[in-house]
């Protein structure tokens, strides 16, 4: 494999990890009402 494609699946492995990969503790700490109230008042109704 060419270098280039292995650095581009490294940085995909890495922002997989960074941005899905949240820890269970933190999981159970996230105040849903909070982001659903904010959700509706800012017109993000996609994420309600």
């Amino acid at each position: 494999m060419p270098a280039t494609w292995t650095d581009y699946l490294e940085w995909q492995s890495n922002y997989f990890t960074y941005h899905f990969c949240i820890p269970t503790f933190m999981l159970r700490n996230i105040n849903l009402s909070y982001i659903q109230s904010h959700a509706i008042e800012n017109g993000l109704g996609f994420l309600v």
